[in-house]
């Protein structure tokens, strides 16, 4: 069974490295991340990208600001 974490992201260029890296330290090996940037206006999206080109298991996926409830609508 693979599990999924699913990552709001918007204008957290700061921290979103270090929620990526805690996720990627999980031992278990079926992980998938899925970062869905909201339309960011500084650099969380190329920071996203950096992590979906290094591991197989990230993926990134952007859409324009529609606030956090409505991630993957």
């Amino acid at each position: 069974m693979k599990i999924s974490i699913i990552i709001p992201a918007y204008n957290c260029e700061k921290f979103i490295s270090e929620t990526i890296e805690s996720c990627l330290k999980r031992d278990r090996k079926d992980i998938e991340i899925l970062l869905i940037d909201d339309g960011s206006a500084d650099r969380t999206f190329s920071r996203c990208e950096y992590y979906e080109n290094k591991y197989t298991n990230v993926l990134v996926l952007k859409q324009e600001n529609l606030g956090e409830s409505s991630v993957l609508y």
